[in-house]
């Protein structure tokens, strides 16, 4: 009954974290907060003591606040990686962080080469139609400005690293032990 209410809230928060993260780019104080002491005390009255707890929320937050001090992610991914360590624990926290780092490489180098093709087939377009006057009736091309970057909402790939995790290591590696 445990493992069903830890996996029952693990869900909700991660799914509740992506959705909100895609749709504002923010991950809310009240959803990192809220998951921070159920979690405490999840693991102080059920689950595996407050040490598991506090060294998973040490592993979350402190690799990801490095990252926000040195200019990179921001506020909501820490708060919300350190609220998943409450739940999942150091090593489990390590895991999916990991995971979830090299996903949002990958989304990123996808997204880069979609841009780059989309580029390369935008200029071969104008060379063909550089005849063509613009709004001004000039028929010099107006260059393009370039992309402002890549803002990748990271509540996605932790919530999708966190599920992957909890399907096999709680979910399918015990039934295939047994």
């Amino acid at each position: 009954m445990d493992l069903f209410i830890k996996i029952l809230c693990v869900l909700g928060f991660t799914a509740t974290g992506a959705i909100c993260d895609w749709r504002t780019r923010r991950l809310p104080n009240a959803l990192t907060v809220s998951a921070f002491f159920t979690g405490l005390l999840f693991h102080a009255f059920l689950g595996d003591g407050l040490p598991f707890a506090m060294t998973g929320f040490v592993a979350g937050f402190s690799i990801l606040f490095l990252v926000w001090i040195l200019g990179g992610g921001g506020a909501g991914d820490f708060k919300f990686m350190g609220a998943l360590g409450i739940w999942m624990g150091w090593r489990a926290t390590l895991f999916i962080l990991c995971i979830s780092c090299v996903m949002s490489v990958f989304a990123v180098g996808c997204f880069t080469v979609f841009e780059t093709v989309r580029r390369l087939v935008s200029r071969d377009t104008r060379k063909t139609d550089e005849s063509t006057p613009d709004d001004n009736g000039d028929e010099s091309n107006q260059k393009q400005r370039p992309s402002p970057g890549i803002r990748l909402p990271f509540g996605i790939p932790i919530a999708v690293a966190t599920w992957l995790y909890v399907i096999y290591v709680e979910l399918v590696r015990p039934a295939l032990l047994e």
